[in-house]
């Protein structure tokens, strides 16, 4: 049965969505935690991986620290559970997605050298970067373990090895995006379609992915899991274009880091990328001298400046609508109740952090 009735709609229970995505967390954490199978003397190699999870600090002890939203793993159960799909088979898919990302931000937070995540400090800086390897590592292969937890493994092998494969073959992607994003670092010559090639890697694969195999689990049929995808991969390349321009433009109460963070690090993001290719001379010339060289508080007010006569936040914004809208369009084609397709629609909102 599924975990929503679709008679339970939003019409009838303004609640519903915060009730149901409250439910897959709990489903979520508890079903990592059985995963945790901790013997004498690991429990630090555990503890790193529960540290970054949000479950404890750093000595080890229960807190309430900011977690991760699980914004992958409940887009994949929703969609599951829009459809159809059992408990048994998609909450382990879903717990095993949401431990591979945690993983990849692990790594990339040594990669990037990162002091801090969610507020605190990264777990490579408190226990070293070759133990974040291992806790990374370690990680990976409980995302493995979840999986093979589902009952899918057992009831349909076929299917099963499907959602596996391409899972591995999402993790592929991941990595080409990594690889992509770190060759890029400190290059002022990256295209917007180089940089929309990476960041379909980095950061809307898993996305697309999670939207797939929520709905591989209930389905065959080769038009919706297309459509699932590609709502995924849409609605995460909007994503990652919204989380460019509030790293430029947004309010720091409200997105959790300063104002500009972008330009003071000198990040690549879509709103330089654009107004590098479309500025006028005079603007791109002097962006490009402004960026390349190091911060300073008038430097960077000065580039805010350029972005605004390059139309930046206009064009990546538009940009992010388009694939919003492409986004929705796919999720129309999945054939589900109109209480259903409100819900997702709301939470994709929520997702991408659109006020509409």
């Amino acid at each position: 049965m599924p975990l929503l009735t679709p008679a339970s709609g939003l019409d009838s229970d303004p609640n519903m969505l915060a009730d149901r995505l409250s439910s897959y967390a709990d489903s979520l954490r508890a079903r990592m935690n059985d995963l945790f199978d901790v013997a004498p003397g690991l429990e630090p190699f555990y503890g790193m991986m529960a540290y970054h999870l949000g479950w404890v600090d750093e000595n080890f002890q229960p807190n309430n620290a900011r977690a991760g939203k699980n914004l992958r793993p409940s887009l994949c159960i929703l969609l599951g559970d829009a459809l159809g799909a059992a408990p048994a088979t998609i909450i382990p898919f879903a717990a095993g997605i949401e431990l591979l990302h945690n993983f990849s931000l692990i790594h990339d937070d040594i990669q990037d050298q990162s002091p801090t995540r969610r507020g605190r400090p990264t777990v490579w800086t408190l226990w070293s970067p070759a133990q974040a390897i291992n806790a990374g590592d370690g990680m990976f292969s409980l995302a493995h373990l979840a999986w093979l937890r589902s009952d899918l493994a057992e009831r349909d092998a076929r299917a099963f090895t499907a959602i596996v494969r391409s899972l591995e073959l999402t993790i592929l992607r991941l990595c080409e995006g990594q690889y992509l994003d770190m060759s890029g670092e400190g290059s002022l010559d990256i295209s917007s379609e180089a940089y929309m090639r990476m960041i379909g890697r980095k950061t809307a694969a898993l996305i697309g992915e999670a939207a797939w195999v929520g709905a591989r689990t209930a389905t065959s049929d080769g038009g919706v899991l297309d459509a699932a995808r590609t709502f995924g991969h849409e609605l995460g390349i909007a994503f990652q274009i919204r989380d460019d321009v509030l790293g430029i433009w947004g309010d720091e109460q409200k997105t959790g880091k300063s104002a500009s963070s972008d330009i003071a690090t000198r990040k690549m993001t879509l709103p330089i990328i654009v107004a590098l290719e479309s500025a006028s001379s005079a603007v791109r010339d002097e962006l490009r001298m402004r960026y390349g060289s190091a911060p300073s508080a008038d430097s960077d007010q000065r580039i805010r400046e350029l972005l605004d006569m390059a139309n930046a936040e206009a064009i990546s914004t538009g940009q992010e609508e388009r694939r919003w809208q492409s986004a929705m369009q796919a999720l129309d084609d999945i054939p589900m109740t109109m209480q259903w397709r409100e819900a997702i629609r709301s939470y994709a909102r929520s997702f991408v952090g659109r006020r509409e």
